[in-house]
């Protein structure tokens, strides 16, 4: 059984990738032919010199100066709230998040920064104690009042 077909090989080699074929604990490239002949001749002499870098361990110096670390904070629009999480909300959300969807009768959207946001980072899971279902609520309640303002 072929993995590629004669076209996907053809393909594979005008772009330059690599084949390999799977033997019983060892990978090899195939037989067909490289079309890079630098990077076939790279990897080779990497593995007979221990002192020349691998290609994932050499620094990609040509990307601009790193910036400073930002809050990865996202953003959600829930009725009259934005919602702020430490990070994307799952597909199947969760139960709270269900519940004031429901209330609201709309869903939350993923909206760009905002100023106004209820910080709801602590509540970003599923399951909610009683104090925390009351201590989100009343933060929810606060952000309402001071919207109405």
């Amino acid at each position: 059984m072929t993995q590629w077909t004669s076209q996907q090989l053809k393909c594979l080699e005008a772009i330059g990738v690599p084949v390999y074929t799977h033997e019983p604990a060892v990978l090899t490239p195939s037989s067909a032919p490289a079309t890079n002949a630098t990077a076939t001749a790279k990897t080779s002499k990497a593995k007979q010199d221990p002192q020349v870098q691998k290609p994932d361990e050499i620094a990609d110096t040509t990307s601009e100066p790193t910036q400073p670390a930002v809050d990865s904070a996202t953003y959600y629009n829930l009725g009259p709230w934005v919602l702020e999480f430490s990070q994307t909300i799952p597909v199947e959300s969760y139960d709270w998040l269900r519940d004031l969807a429901a209330y609201c009768q709309s869903k939350p959207v993923q909206v760009s920064a905002s100023t106004q946001a209820v910080n709801t980072k602590p509540y970003g899971k599923n399951q909610l104690s009683s104090a925390e279902k009351k201590a989100l609520w009343g933060l929810l309640k606060s952000h309402l009042k001071a919207a109405k303002t």
